[in-house]
């Protein structure tokens, strides 16, 4: 075994066993008189910060207790055996002790930990560590490192499963190798390979954007120290309009890509419903998938909920301005970034734009930007013909960023059926055709 994270997660499940073993010795003293160590008190291993799961322990200042907690809810995804002796039963009721809670699984034979399993593991019989241990637990929920579910709400707390969000296990089991996810029949998770310094825009916007990354680095000190969310909205809410083509699409994924959050894009106008309640309901959907995640999302199409607002004749109106006062209670109640996105700003009714923390207009991209997205496309593995004149393109025709990388990549794939290493002027110019008639423009 040889991948750093795998040999970090081993480290961690060595510590959890002899932490298990402790609280078991504790628990369940032996005719051994050599008595174990207090669980708490072994100290556990050092981490390579290099790793997904060392990143995480250092990036979240995660304490023992909420490492321990992480691991067990793991274990039966990396070694469910080492949960086994949560199997013991009790002699005198002949069935599992009540402390060791657990979930009967449906095909898994192995012990399935609940939050009562952790807080046995951490507190034992200890009221204070019990209740402290609960803090942990709500804490690593709140930043979406564990899922705040309950399979009964009536029951109490203890009863709840310990699960970790689907991304998390993937994140931590595949070392960051994260697949891209679709949560729900219209949230995508948008991801590049692009970086932010890649991101071709006028300087305006980019100032703008600047504001935004600058919330997402101080925004919790804002809302906590500084004390401003007693007056102002958790979270912070964004509008991007545009052009297609423009980068707003792109953006918003860079902009999760910088600040280390994944980021989902749902397409309003597949989301809406003709049916009574329909909108609401998939809107409840990605709402109670993204709580406690952090992610940031990403509404695309608003102007199919926020159009300029329909005058209340029928009782589809009615419902229609209730699905879009839904959406808007919902993301201001939103703790992280939310962004929406219109191609056109005129199509929104002014009434909602105030809620708006900031408006940024992604406009076509002037002659020198084009230059930039032309000779960036391209690359430097790419040959052009000689009488190829990137500049002279750009000047000649005014194409957004899309229909630009579009075009290279008809070319480019021209090029390859033609066996042929070198973009020819006349695959250029056709590509540059086809992209106009997509737009309706005279070509």
């Amino acid at each position: 075994m040889t991948d750093p994270n795998l040999l970090a997660l081993e480290s961690e499940l060595t510590w959890f066993g002899a932490v298990l073993a402790a609280r078991f010795g504790k628990s369940f003293p032996g005719e051994d008189e050599t008595a174990p160590p207090e669980p708490l008190m072994i100290a556990p291993p050092e981490i390579d910060r290099g790793t997904v799961w060392g990143r995480l322990v250092f990036e979240s200042n995660l304490a023992e207790p909420a490492r321990l907690m992480l691991i067990l809810a793991l274990a039966p995804h990396l070694r469910p055996q080492i949960l086994d002796p949560f199997f013991y039963k009790n002699q005198h009721t002949d069935r599992g002790f009540t402390e060791f809670g657990g979930l009967a699984a449906k095909a898994h034979g192995g012990f399935l930990p609940t939050l009562e399993t952790a807080l046995f593991l951490i507190s034992g019989g200890d009221l204070g560590l019990r209740w402290a241990a609960q803090e942990v637990y709500f804490e690593l929920c709140r930043r979406g490192l564990l899922e705040l579910s309950s399979e009964a709400p009536s029951e109490p707390l203890g009863s709840r499963p310990l699960h970790l969000p689907k991304e998390v296990l993937m994140n931590l089991t595949l070392g960051g190798r994260q697949p891209m996810v679709r949560i729900n029949p219209f949230a995508r998770e948008l991801t590049s390979q692009m970086n932010w310094e890649d991101l071709c825009l006028p300087h305006q916007v980019t100032e703008q954007l600047e504001e935004i990354k600058s919330w997402l680095v101080h925004g919790d000190t804002l809302l906590n120290n500084w004390e401003l969310g007693k007056r102002v909205r958790p979270g912070y809410l964004a509008l991007f309009c545009g052009p297609p083509g423009t980068g707003k699409s792109l953006t918003a994924g860079l902009i999760g890509k910088w600040a280390k959050k994944r980021v989902f894009r749902i397409d309003l106008s597949s989301l809406v419903s003709k049916y009574i309640g329909e909108t609401e309901k998939n809107l409840e959907q990605i709402f109670n998938l993204a709580e406690h995640k952090n992610w940031v999302l990403f509404f695309d199409e608003a102007d199919s909920m926020f159009a300029k607002r329909t005058q209340v004749s029928s009782s589809n109106d009615r419902y229609a301005n209730q699905g879009t006062a839904y959406l808007l209670q919902k993301v201001e109640e939103q703790e992280g970034l939310v962004i929406l996105s219109t191609n056109l700003r005129s199509n929104l009714d002014p009434a909602f734009l105030r809620r708006f923390h900031s408006i940024i207009e992604f406009p076509m991209p002037k002659k020198a930007e084009r230059l930039r997205l032309w000779r960036e496309g391209f690359g430097t593995q790419v040959k052009l013909e000689k009488s190829i004149d990137l500049e002279e393109m750009a000047e000649a025709w005014e194409l957004s960023g899309g229909a630009i990388m579009n075009v290279v990549y008809y070319c480019c794939l021209q090029a390859m059926q033609k066996s042929n290493l070198t973009v020819n002027q006349e695959d250029l110019i056709k590509g540059i055709r086809r992209e106009l008639r997509k737009e309706g423009k005279a070509s």
